[in-house]
This record gives C-alpha cells, sequence and structure tokens, in this order.
C-alpha cells in the first residue's frame, strides 16, 4: 500500500514473484506458458469458425461446443495478459482494480463451463435414450433457452452428469446388441473426456488447498495453471477429432 503526498489517496498493489522454488528455470518456462496460451485461442476461434461457416454444423450438439468454445476464450484469455506480462516482459506488479477483474473474470467463465457441460451432459442424454426425437426435444430456440438460463453452479452441473449418465448407462445395457452398445458409449466419449479435464485438475487443486497447505507453493501454482489452461486447450482437440468436418 503506497500513499501519494499526504492525501488520502491510496493505491493497491500486489507483487508477483512468478513460480516459488521454480527460480532457476523462469528462462524456459515462458516458452511452453506462452505457447499453450497462444495454441488455446487459436485452437477455440478455429473450433467456432467452422461451426459457424459449415452448414451441415448447425446442429444443437455443435451449438453447445460453441458455448463451450466461447467460455474457453473467457477463461483462458482471463489470466493471458497478466501471465504474458509477467514471464516476457518483467511486470511484477499488478493494481487492485485489474487484479479483482481478472479474478472475477475467472470465475466467471469457470462457472459458465461447468453450466455449459452440464446443459451438454442432457444433449448426449437426448441423443441416446431418445435419438429418433432428438431435433424435436432440442430445437435452436430450446437451445438457445438452455444456453441462456441454464442453472451456473458447479454442484448443481455435478448432480446432472450423475442422473444424466445413470439413465445413459441403464440405455446403453438395455441395447440389443454390443456393437450397438459401443456405438452409443462412443457419442458420450468426448463429453465425458470434456468433464474430467475440467473438474480433475478443480477438484485437486481445490483438495490440496484444503488438505495440503503444508505442500510446496510450487505444487499450488502449478495445479492452477493446469486448471487455467489444460481444459481450454484440450477441449478442441477432445471434441473436434471425431469431427469429419472439422
Amino acid at each position: 500500500m503506497s500513499r501519494l503526498n499526504d492525501t488520502n489517496i491510496e493505491v493497491l498493489r500486489f507483487l508477483l514473484i512468478r513460480i516459488r522454488g521454480l527460480e532457476k528455470s523462469h528462462i524456459w518456462i515462458p516458452i511452453p506458458l506462452s505457447f499453450m496460451y497462444l495454441l488455446s485461442p487459436l485452437g477455440n476461434f478455429t473450433v467456432l469458425f467452422f461451426i459457424k461457416t459449415e452448414p451441415s454444423l448447425h446442429e444443437p450438439m455443435y451449438y453447445f461446443l460453441s458455448m463451450l468454445s466461447i467460455s474457453d476464450l473467457g477463461l483462458s484469455l482471463s489470466s493471458l495478459p497478466t501471465t504474458l506480462g509477467l514471464f516476457l516482459f518483467g511486470i511484477y506488479e499488478i493494481h487492485a482494480a485489474p487484479c479483482f477483474a481478472q479474478e472475477f473474470f475467472i470465475h466467471l467463465f469457470t462457472v459458465t463451463e461447468a453450466s455449459v457441460l452440464s446443459v451438454m451432459a442432457f444433449d448426449q442424454y437426448v441423443a441416446i435414450h431418445n435419438p429418433l426425437r432428438y431435433s424435436i426435444i432440442l430445437s435452436t430456440s430450446r437451445v438457445i433457452k438452455a444456453g441462456t438460463l441454464c442453472c451456473p453452479f458447479y454442484y448443481s452441473g455435478f448432480v446432472v452428469y450423475y442422473f444424466s449418465y445413470i439413465i445413459i448407462l441403464k440405455t446403453v445395457l438395455g441395447i440389443a446388441t454390443p456393437r450397438e452398445q459401443f456405438k452409443a458409449l462412443n457419442i458420450c466419449i468426448s463429453h465425458i473426456s470434456a468433464v474430467l479435464l475440467f473438474y480433475v485438475p478443480m477438484l485437486s487443486a481445490a483438495i490440496l488447498q484444503h488438505f495440503a497447505r503444508d505442500l510446496s507453493p510450487m505444487i499450488h501454482i502449478l495445479m492452477a495453471d493446469v486448471f487455467l489452461l489444460v481444459p481450454p486447450l484440450m477441449n478442441p482437440i477432445v471434441h473436434c477429432v471425431k469431427t469429419y468436418q472439422i
């Protein structure tokens, strides 16, 4: 906290110290970090571009994928300026206002991504449980309403996953042949991978923060970086590797 002259004006600034415990590696750490931060927006912008320009991708599943890409973009771009400024340009301070704004947007897009993933779980349920009425149940207007009004809470989203996949598993087991069962489960692989990429780092970081505070600060920082970087980076690959048009 620094005072300007003898007035009551106070400027709150935070000191950034990079990654404690890896001081000797600060020369090369910016290389993979910068690569991941720049590749993540590129991948998500590519997904949005192809979904917008390819008429065959104008379906509910890909509309939800667009929402996921937008939330991934927000999550990666929220911390991009501070991280690259610190590692590439040696900017070791951040004022209170941009710091709090960054924190706000990180939480906002984290909650948004949890909400979108929960709605995508319902999409998977409809695709497997009632495929013949899929386009009727998930009309464009309903997709827009679901994307706008989906419940933005971590645990409610997790409950949606839980019950959706119980019903999905029950439906798959009721299918006659193993080939059809595998085909049905194959529909869910991308979404399950996205859920794991999102929740495993987040829950691991939370557990370590609450129950393993004696660990090296480096571990906590690296887990936070994994949570911020890995889902936005990997989601375009996970969802698009099976999409022929992309």
